[in-house]
């Protein structure tokens, strides 16, 4: 949750509203990936794995030594993780001619493995979020649709 706030911040603070609030959009789905990992150093954390790695991991921190990496390895070479081949979006749209467009507030990369449970929680997190913030339902309006791409789950 915590993720989702300081992406719906960050992705909406500096936005003027052209004028009266509007009805928003929550749109999720999935797109493509490469299926790799990389480093992301401004958190000092491995990116790329699936979401369900974070039961089987003590930690997605590098730290100074190789322990983490070589968790992350055994556990995708015994197939109890995977590295991510689509990654899991979703964002916020305005429903205005003005100001007409979406931006992403999570990715999350994904090996499909989840559950329409994982998928409800997921969608009821951002609702709140967008509820609780400032910049989100008090300055651009309340979620009026929820738009999917058809995935079961």
């Amino acid at each position: 949750m915590s993720d989702i706030l300081a992406n719906i911040k960050i992705m909406f603070t500096n936005i003027k509203p052209c004028h009266l609030k509007v009805r928003m959009t929550h749109s999720m789905g999935e797109i493509a990936s490469d299926g790799q990992l990389c480093y992301l150093p401004a958190t000092d954390e491995i990116a790329g794995l699936c979401k369900h790695t974070a039961a089987e991991l003590p930690s997605w921190k590098m730290r100074t030594d190789l322990t983490i990496i070589c968790a992350v390895r055994h556990a995708v070479c015994e197939g109890k993780i995977h590295v991510g081949q689509e990654v899991f979006v979703a964002a916020f749209a305005w429903n205005d001619k003005y100001n007409y467009g979406a931006r992403p507030v999570l990715l999350i990369p994904t090996c499909k493995q989840g559950s329409f449970r994982d998928s409800a929680l997921i969608s009821e997190m951002l609702q709140q979020a967008w509820r609780m913030l400032l910049f989100g339902k008090a300055l651009h309006g309340p979620i009026w649709s929820i738009a999917l791409d058809g995935d079961s789950k």
